[in-house]
Formats: C-alpha cells, structure tokens, sequence
C-alpha cells in the first residue's frame, strides 16, 4: 500500500515556498508580509493568498535577529485582574490591530531588586519593538526602563519627572471636578479614600480633592484622609474607619471604584442609606459601576483615546527614535449617576 505524504507542517514552510507559489521573488513577498517597502496590490494580494493557503507562519526571531522589526508591541503590567487595567488592555489591542501590528502582554510581579526588573525588559526585548508600560513602576524599575535601548511609553504615569514620554489621563481636574459636585449637593464633611503611590494617580486625586476643599475654606482633618490600595477591601476597611468617627462624613470620594464599592458595603453594614445618609463617588468609571446598587457616580477615563494616542506615541518612537521627550495628557469627565444626593444631616 502507497502511503500519501503528509502536509507540510506550518513550521516548515519558508518564506521562499510562498515566494514561489506566489510567483515573485522572496524580496518581494518579504515586503508583502511585513509591510515594510513598496509592493503593487496585486503581488501583495498574491502573496498573502499564498501565504494563507501554505498556512505560513513568520519567524520573528529571525526576522529580529536580521535587524528588521517584529511588528510586536509590548504591555507590562503586574495586576491581570483589575476591571480597569482590563478595560485598558482591551482598548490597547484594539488599537494595536488597527495599526496591523501584534500584542505580547507581560505581567510582572512587584520587586525591589533592579535585576529582576531589568530582566522584564531583557525578556522581551527580542520580540517586541517596544514597550507601553501601564502600572507597578518602582523606581528601580523606572532606572531600567530609562536605559532601555527599545522605544518606552509610559502610559498614566505621574508620580516623578521621567525622561520618557508619557501619554495620561487627567486625574487633578476630574477629581476636583468631583468633589465640587459633592459641595454643590451641600456636603462639607468629605472624605477621601486613596490608592497605592506608584503611579502617582492617587496623589493627584487627593491633590484635587484638597483644592476643591480649599476653595470653600475647609481644610480637611487628618482623620477625613484613609490610604487604600485601590480594592474592594481596602474600601471596606476604610468605609468602616470613616464611619465610625463621632462626626462621621456625609460624603466620600473613592479613589477607585472597586475601593467605593468596599465603602457600599462598609455602610449598609452600618445601617445607612445610599445616596440619603450618604454619598458616594468613585473613580475609573467601570462598567460595575453603572451596574451598583445605586448607580455609581464615578470618573471616566478617556480609555480609547488614550489607548489610541499611547499607541501612535509608541510607533512613532520605533519609527524615529531620535523624537524629543512628550508628555500628552487627555481630560477625564465626571458621570454622575444616583450614589450623590442632596446633604440632609443636620449640623
């Protein structure tokens, strides 16, 4: 009995067999398949055809080995299971589709140690053209990500001056936006519940926060400030603090709607009402948010447009690495929702 050969596996089809199925030269479907150099339609429509019916499969490494790019962008990040930082990675690829490129997703893990920082960067460093560096920036690994050789964007960066470009959300407007919608509603005794301070999204939050208060003359007392670390948890913790002050707040700004959300239970535990004994605003605007028991006045991030821009930032930077530092930072906007209502506690 003839046994029939099998296929060819999709590791072993070269570049060369789609060129010849093709009918061009291997130059030509190189370009074809990168993007890279000028290709009529027609060999380009013959070469990805070809490439499909071969199921061709690049070889990245050695497209990177030969000094050409991989078309593969990078996102490091160290928390896969914020709602927020999802929705971010999600507008990201998006945006990295559009532009026919890939996406690697790195996450890292919190460390002091600059080795192990610096071999996060090292890693990838032969896949990727680049880096969008979204959160867990400490200031070892901020050293590391400065030397790299591989174009860097820091995508909602704040906490300290950096030689790389940053593309950010505005946090300082949004937030005293917010706690002006707070004191319009005749609330004066306003909390804040805070993140962690990597980024620094946290301070300028509170920084808003202060300002807003500063504008009515009312300078806030040590005990109206909790930090958190953004969590549902840790707004529990906080919400429960705040609470049982003897003047306790009649208002709280969140710095995280999963922190607000922890705030929700701390005061149904405690018997109160929401929105009429008190009020509630968070921040990052998920969509649980809108989904809460009342519906969560939060602050909306631009997140495609701040996707879209991080993005262009970052090829820009792949295509001419000779550009000069930028820091490009788009307004956020305050979605007021059922959780804020009038004051009605007597003084």
């Amino acid at each position: 009995m003839t046994k029939s050969k099998p296929p060819h596996a999709p590791s072993s089809i070269t570049l060369h067999d789609v060129a010849a199925r093709a009918g061009v030269s291997a130059m030509t479907a190189s370009r074809a398949l990168s993007g890279e150099g000028a290709v009529s339609r027609r060999s380009k429509s013959k070469v990805m055809a070809a490439a499909v019916a071969l199921d061709y499969v690049p070889n990245v490494s050695a497209r990177v080995m030969r000094g050409a790019r991989s078309n593969v962008l990078g996102i490091m990040l160290n928390d896969l299971t914020s709602a927020h930082l999802s929705a971010s990675v999600m507008e990201i690829s998006k945006a990295v589709r559009s532009h026919n490129r890939d996406l690697v997703i790195y996450n890292m893990f919190y460390t002091n140690e600059a080795p192990r920082e610096g071999s996060s960067v090292n890693l990838l460093g032969g896949v990727c053209d680049g880096f969008l560096v979204l959160q867990g920036i400490t200031d070892n690994l901020l050293r590391v990500l400065e030397k790299s050789p591989k174009p860097i964007v820091l995508v909602n960066f704040w906490r300290t001056p950096t030689s790389l470009p940053v593309v950010r959300a505005d946090n300082f407007i949004s937030a005293r936006d917010a706690v002006r919608h707070l004191l319009e509603l005749g609330h004066k005794r306003i909390a804040f519940i805070g993140g962690t301070q990597n980024s620094g999204q946290s301070s300028q939050r509170q920084q808003g926060y202060m300002a807003a208060l500063a504008e009515q003359g009312i300078q806030p007392p040590p005990q109206w400030l909790e930090t958190g670390n953004f969590s549902h948890l840790s707004g529990l913790e906080a919400g429960k603090r705040l609470l049982n002050l003897r003047e306790r707040p009649t208002a709280i700004f969140a710095a995280s709607d999963m922190v607000a959300f922890g705030v929700m239970e701390a005061a149904r535990a405690a018997g109160l009402r929401l929105p009429q004994d008190l009020s509630i605003v968070g921040y990052d605007d998920t969509d649980a948010a809108a989904l809460a028991d009342p519906p969560l006045t939060s602050i909306r991030p631009p997140l495609q447009r701040l996707a879209e821009a991080a993005v262009q930032e970052l090829i820009a930077r792949i295509e001419n690495s000779s550009q000069q530092h930028s820091c490009i930072e788009l307004p956020s906007e305050v979605v007021i929702r059922a959780s804020t209502a009038p004051c009605i506690v007597r003084r």
